[in-house]
């Protein structure tokens, strides 16, 4: 009976742990978009919020396989005006690996929506910081005129 007791207060103990640290990690990547969103509001869409070897799938189809290739679609989104708002749904943390289910909001300067699309990302620790590894967006067509 007390190795039974003692099982269950250890099995909870870890319980308890495992929760606390994918709270802590979640929290940890909400605000790295927090961040990435601000970044991009002042102009600065350096690739350093993705791995070293991250992949992109844009919305439209394609696949980008470098930092500087991500980074240059950002600019490119900025240099038309374009403001880009990740809001995460669904965040499930295993260890340095988590993936997250959201929803991109794509504005223009005056804030009219342009497309709300969704999301799939993928997110590693890298030198000790949460990055996005593998990013898939679904887009959605835009609006027939």
């Amino acid at each position: 009976m007390v190795r039974l007791i003692l099982s269950l207060v250890i099995i909870g103990a870890c319980c308890s742990f495992t929760a606390h640290a994918n709270e802590a990690a979640e929290a940890a990547i909400k605000a790295a978009y927090n961040d990435i969103h601000q970044r991009f509001l002042a102009g600065d869409v350096g690739g350093d919020f993705y791995t070293k070897d991250a992949l992109f799938f844009p919305p439209m189809g394609g696949k980008i396989d470098s930092t500087e290739g991500i980074t240059q679609s950002f600019v490119g989104m900025l240099e038309h005006g374009l403001i880009l708002k990740p809001v995460p749904v669904e965040v499930e943390v295993y260890g340095d690996v988590a993936y997250e289910r959201g929803i991109g909001y794509l504005s223009n300067q005056q804030g009219e929506l342009l497309s709300k699309d969704d999301y799939m990302v993928i997110w590693k620790k890298e030198d000790g910081h949460w990055k996005i590894y593998r990013d898939l967006v679904r887009g959605t067509p835009p609006p027939a005129n």
